[in-house]
């Protein structure tokens, strides 16, 4: 029979001392048939309500199993469970929080970072916000778009918005009046709400964010400054618009996956996190060792004045060539050892901006020696290898060339074979001028580009398929039984507390560790994301895209973005995996432009659209989920999460698009000619793809009876390569050699990477990365769990802004300051390798 047990306080103490009696005997019988791998902290007591009737004062209550409580004091929950939310599902009366849940994340680096502690009180969108985000996003965004057009891109550092917003929003504490104004009858508003608060800020950094130009711009720029069509600011708008927000549409259908699951860490939201909390962080401890805050002021000084050297007085710093010491001179050294003409052997750098790239203080140590091991191999060894044996003529053209050639070695003259009217492919003129040709280096990094697309995908079904799968049916499961969910509002907390269905509830340990991390449970005390939101900006931007395609001469059908969209889809789950574990984005541009130029054959504008939407389409993608996970970290309501992110998204977009109008029509001769400090070297670069995939197309780069024909099989073994290091982690689990560390989709893309990236900072970025995510991991752990991620933030923060300020004031915004030339500056070749 049911127990009687009261609800008033009184009278629930000895009801408590009752039901811990029979817990501590559910406990120990259940600790001797279950032995979980971690210790797991269980939810809270649940208590399910014997009677149908509504539940009052006198209500009968058993005690549910002991696996669904956490280590909570239960006494303490039972004596103030006022300060709970008490809901009523169906049969089921519980005390919140009622989720399976982890004591804390599996994932030592997060258990080391984010706080498990939440005051959902702390007030989000303020007049703080509105006032801070706006200014630095429209200026960021300015920013940014008028040096995209100079012969230094520069984009506008998110630390400095989040490093400079911190004493302003105190400031604003402090002076506004606490004065609440109201507009209209039903909205108000607090100037000063209280003090400045971590949420508020990292909204600010998120609407920042998305200051950086929109992609879309890459493909409005090339067509004003290249193409002899001009599109309307209603279709530009459109184009704009529609490419930046379609990706957000996508991210609701792989959230569960992607932001849920505690594997997938984010790793860089966790600089972002330590960042926040170190600014924020209020207690000092002066005696046994430096507080944080006192770490991360010392870091960024040190790294801010160590960042003039090479960004400034001495650029040599920038690269230091090892074999160019012994000849530089030498055109086999230069090959072999230049950083900026050559493979960069045994090249090192003492520039943070580009040790940083690989990003060593925050990806894990395994992933930095799969892509560095890639690099490596691919300059060090492959290329040398491939370039003294003339292989595809390779001398014929500079060592590590990004540019395409003629049959006579020369630069590729693009307008000789374009109808100067339609811009697509004169076939009598591409025959008598010449076939495309590529150096050995640009070829193969399209080759690693083509195994690190498709073996992403294998990797990903070996390694994580199942887990996967098992949150997919667990999604369903929840959508198909959401109409059970009871959902009640709490008015001193301002917000919705949801129950889960206690038939949902399991008691295996695997998925409570895949599905119950903290950090995502103490999220559903916030209201989700209504699906209508995700569905309403998809198809809201993806009527934008189509009434582009009618509007504007781009000759891509409807149906093309359509296709675009698909191809974004797939590519989302693999590329979104691996980037959520380490920290690499494996981009769709590379595929997308050799679809779409198959698809679409001498239509370069078309070509240059597709790649748009599919590239930049799963880019925004991925966007939106990790600020969904530094949202899940810093305890951010995701739906105000996802009004910033649209909020910011449009108004930088807005913006970049103004200013690039304005530069354009006042500077278009500058740009084009690349003089008086103007360049138009980015919107080059997009034109001559453009040309190369979608007007020549890849039939005639990769077709039969091309040299680089063979590339193409490179595809079908990527879907092979991770197969053997799978079969060998099962056949030999114990091995000493870490066999599941082999990571083939990183090893090929640290050797894609390495075209646009610096070929000097291998040595660097390894030696860091094995000092820190290594050796300090393993042998101080208690520093590195303290120190790693605020010193990382420190480091970058620091260089970002002495880079920012070294710009501004040497390139003409402020003034234009130049040191005196000498041997460590020299302004022709600052590496010292290969000058007369």
């Amino acid at each position: 029979m049911p127990r009687k047990t009261s609800l008033h306080k009184k009278k629930g103490r000895d009801s408590w001392e009752r039901l811990s009696e029979v817990n501590e005997k559910e406990s120990s019988s259940f600790q001797k048939t279950s032995s979980p791998q971690r210790p797991i902290d269980l939810p809270p007591t649940v208590f399910i309500n014997q009677s149908s009737e509504k539940p009052s004062n006198e209500v009968d209550l058993i005690p549910a199993p002991i696996w669904y409580r956490p280590n909570y004091d239960q006494k303490d929950i039972f004596d103030n469970r006022h300060q709970f939310e008490v809901e009523q599902g169906p049969d089921v009366l519980s005390f919140y929080p009622a989720y399976p849940t982890l004591e804390n994340s599996p994932i030592e680096s997060v258990r080391a970072t984010v706080s498990k502690n939440d005051d959902r009180t702390l007030p989000c969108l303020t007049f703080r916000f509105w006032v801070l985000s706006f200014f630095f996003t429209v200026f960021g965004a300015a920013f940014s778009q008028y040096y995209y057009f100079t012969t230094i891109p520069y984009q506008f550092s998110v630390f400095f918005v989040q490093l400079a917003t911190y004493p302003l929003g105190r400031l604003m504490a402090k002076v506004l009046p606490r004065k609440t104004i109201r507009v209209g009858e039903w909205f108000c508003f607090s100037l000063n709400p209280g003090p400045f608060n971590m949420k508020e800020h990292a909204l600010i950094g998120v609407a920042a964010s998305a200051s950086a130009y929109p992609y879309a711009i890459y493909a409005l720029t090339a067509q004003k400054l290249f193409f002899a069509q001009q599109f309307s600011h209603v279709g530009s708008l459109f184009l704009l618009i529609s490419s930046q927000c379609l990706g957000y549409g996508l991210a609701g259908m792989v959230y569960p996956i992607l932001v849920e699951m505690p594997d997938m860490i984010w790793p860089l939201t966790l600089v972002n996190v330590a960042f926040y909390n170190t600014l924020h962080e209020t207690k000092y401890n002066f005696i046994r060792s430096l507080s944080r805050m006192q770490f991360f002021w010392i870091v960024f000084i040190c790294i801010f004045i160590w960042e003039l050297l090479p960004q400034f007085f001495a650029p040599i710093l920038m690269s230091f060539t090892v074999l160019c010491y012994f000849g530089h001179k030498n055109p086999h050294l230069v090959n072999l050892g230049s950083a900026n003409r050559g493979v960069g052997i045994l090249g090192i750098t003492f520039d943070w901006m580009q040790i940083t790239t690989f990003m060593p203080l925050s990806s894990p140590w395994w992933a930095q020696a799969n892509v560095l091991f890639g690099a490596a191999t691919f300059l060090w060894i492959i290329m040398p290898i491939v370039y003294y044996t003339n292989f595809w003529n390779a001398r014929d053209h500079p060592i590590v060339s990004t540019d395409v050639f003629d049959t006579s070695g020369r630069l590729y003259n693009v307008s000789r074979i374009l109808n100067s009217n339609t811009s697509v492919v004169d076939e009598a003129k591409f025959a008598a001028y010449s076939p495309i040709r590529m150096s050995a280096f640009f070829a193969l990094a399209f080759g690693f580009g083509f195994i690190t697309i498709t073996s992403a995908v294998t990797h990903v079904y070996l390694w994580h398929g199942s887990d996967m799968l098992g949150k997919l049916k667990s999604t369903i499961l929840e959508v198909l039984t959401r109409d059970e969910r009871i959902t009640q509002f709490d008015p001193s907390t301002m917000s919705e507390v949801s129950s889960a269905p206690f038939s949902t509830f399991e008691r295996d340990p695997r998925r409570l560790e895949r599905d119950a991390c903290v950090h995502a449970n103490m999220m559903k005390a916030y209201p989700k994301i209504p699906i209508k939101w995700y569905t309403g900006l998809f198809g809201l931007s993806l009527v934008m895209a189509c009434a582009f395609t009618v509007m504007e001469p781009i000759a891509l059908p409807m149906w093309g973005v359509f296709a675009a969209i698909v191809l974004a889809i797939v590519g989302i789950v693999p590329t979104g995996v691996i980037q959520a574990m380490t920290n690499q984005q494996i981009g769709l541009n590379i595929v997308s432009e050799v679809i779409g130029g198959y698809i679409f054959p001498g239509r370069p504008i078309a070509n240059t659209t597709f790649k748009t939407y599919s590239y930049w389409g799963m880019g925004q993608c991925l966007t939106m989920l990790q600020q969904f996970k530094l949202g899940q970290y810093m305890k951010i309501p995701p739906r105000k999460m996802f009004i910033v992110q649209i909020y910011g998204t449009l108004l930088a977009a807005t913006v970049s698009y103004t200013i690039m109008n304005f530069m354009i029509n006042s500077h278009r001769e500058e740009i084009i000619s690349d003089k008086g400090g103007f360049s138009a070297n980015i919107p080059r670069i997009v034109y001559s793809a453009s040309v190369i995939w979608g007007a020549a197309g890849p039939q005639r780069i990769f077709g039969y009876g091309s040299p680089y024909f063979p590339l193409v099989w490179l595809w079908f073994i990527g879907f092979l390569l991770p197969v053997p290091f799978y079969l060998l982690h099962k056949r030999f689990p114990k091995s000493k050699f870490p066999w599941k560390f082999v990571n083939i989709p990183l090893i090929f893309l640290g050797a894609a990477l390495i075209v646009q990236f610096p070929k000097n900072n291998i040595i660097m970025t390894a030696a860091i990365g094995f000092f820190t995510q290594f050796s300090l991991y393993r042998y101080r752990h208690d520093w590195w769990r303290k120190y790693n991620y605020v010193g990382n933030a420190a480091l970058d923060s620091g260089a970002q802004i002495c880079t920012l300020l070294v710009f501004l004031f040497t390139n003409g915004f402020f003034t234009s300051v130049k040191f005196p030339t000498w041997y460590g500056n020299n302004p022709l070749n600052p590496e010292q390798c290969g000058a007369n």
